[in-house]
């Protein structure tokens, strides 16, 4: 499973224009016909900030720090339909779904943990914003009954092209809130919230997520080959 990690997936370079883009308020109504303001909708034009905010809010990067990009079981083809995955329960539920035991989850948490504590007493990561980058899981015993069977799991940070470090010595918490020009990126935010519903109970989950209610949009979500996430 390759998951993107940061409450911000965009470099400030990126967005540093101001200038108002016809085509990205297109883009935007296309996606979400109610979301222009109305001086947006006067003006038929959006920055791109604007814009990629926009899109990262579509995600669980904006509230979660990190969404999943993609993933493969044995046997099916690689699966990248999780663009309508986004509340803590819908993300919890991908999860599991990948992981398929309880003890898949807490080694795959048990690693992420190891990775945590040693990028926040990296001076490296002090010091450089990380954008775009990604954690990859990997595990080998999702679906088999056994418990007794000894489960390989793995966790790696990957992708740092878009890693820069930060100019006149400057350190970064990677948790405090983003704001144009202090560079912070949330990934440390995408970490502990990835361990935490990894380690988390889905029926605890259920309970405390706040979109999930009688009406909440059912994602019909598979692996093909496999029962839906979120079926019921």
């Amino acid at each position: 499973m390759d998951i993107k990690i940061g409450t911000r997936t965009f470099l400030e370079s990126e967005v540093a224009n101001k200038h108002k883009r016809v085509d990205l308020y297109k883009k935007m109504i296309e996606l979400a016909p109610n979301e222009p303001t109305d001086q947006e909708r006067q003006d038929e034009a959006i920055t791109k900030l604007r814009y990629m905010q926009f899109r990262e809010r579509k995600s669980s990067s904006a509230t979660l720090g990190f969404r999943i990009e993609a993933a493969q079981l044995p046997g099916v083809p690689i699966q990248k339909n999780f663009k309508q995955v986004r509340t803590r329960l819908q993300v919890r539920r991908a999860l599991r779904h990948f992981c398929g035991t309880d003890k898949v989850c807490k080694q795959l948490a048990k690693r992420l943990r190891h990775i945590r504590d040693s990028v926040e007493a990296s001076s490296f990561f002090a010091c450089h914003e990380i954008v775009g980058s990604s954690v990859l899981l990997i595990h080998d015993g999702g679906t088999n009954s056994n418990n007794n069977k000894e489960i390989k799991v793995g966790a790696w940070l990957i992708d740092f092209a878009k890693c820069h470090r930060i100019e006149g010595g400057g350190r970064l918490t990677h948790r405090r809130p983003w704001d144009l020009g202090n560079h912070e990126d949330g990934y440390l935010i995408g970490l502990d919230n990835l361990m935490e519903l990894l380690e988390g109970n889905e029926e605890e989950e259920e309970g405390n997520d706040e979109n999930n209610n009688n009406n909440e949009e059912r994602i019909n979500l598979k692996f093909k080959g496999e029962k839906e996430i979120n079926g019921k």
